[in-house]
């Protein structure tokens, strides 16, 4: 009986210190590296601010990021991609994007051990890994109207393969899923014609991100 009462007093303290240690560190900190750089997270009401900065903070604490070529991989780096995940997450179930655990990051373009080619980021499901290149990300966020974002490109792929692959749970709405899967039909249709598809029609769409 103690034991368990001994458990339950460390579980509320462990989350108290988690609590005091987001809003007084975590919480301030992404909040000035965001607000007024990045038009998503400065629009949202405030309540989904909270939202975004402990989706963030728990992605910058969760994945671990593996720097290759020597890339030195600092705290703002790793808080933009942690960024980009509680993007694509915000309205979505927080378990997404759990099946993956690792994040590598390369200075450049990098030649895929998997596929043998030059890539700027892929997604491995089998290594629980995501890949990017740190001048594919900066270029992703530089080019605004480009309809081009590497960090939500690959962290899309994984969500959907984490869809595809986990049985024991939905990341996105079955019947959404099939209603998108029909449309992208009909794109890979358009584009294949080369008539006006998706890709070309964002880059009418103005867009906002980092300030690198």
């Amino acid at each position: 009986m103690w034991a368990a009462i001994l458990a339950a007093v460390a579980r509320l303290l462990y989350a108290g210190y988690q609590e005091l240690r987001f809003r007084f560190y975590y919480g301030p900190i992404f909040h000035r590296f965001l607000n007024h750089r990045y038009v998503y997270y400065t629009a949202l009401p405030w309540a989904h601010k909270m939202k975004f900065l402990r989706s963030a903070r728990d992605h910058y604490e969760y994945f671990e990021f593996v720097p290759r070529e020597k890339l030195k991989l600092t705290r703002a780096m790793k808080a933009i991609i942690s960024c980009a995940a509680a993007q694509l997450l915000l309205f979505l179930p927080s378990k997404g994007l759990s099946l993956f655990k690792r994040i590598i990051v390369y200075p450049d373009y990098y030649n895929s051990r998997i596929t043998k080619r030059r890539h700027k980021g892929e997604v491995n499901p089998g290594l629980q890994t995501i890949v990017f290149s740190w001048r594919g990300i900066v270029e992703g966020l530089h080019y605004e109207h480009d309809g081009i974002n590497l960090l939500l490109h690959e962290f899309a792929h994984a969500l959907w393969l984490e869809h595809k692959l986990v049985d024991s749970y939905n990341i996105l709405a079955p019947e959404l899923v099939e209603q998108f899967e029909r449309y992208a039909e009909r794109e890979m249709e358009n584009l294949a014609a080369n008539e006006v598809h998706f890709s070309v029609l964002m880059l009418l769409v103005t867009s906002k991100s980092f300030s690198l």
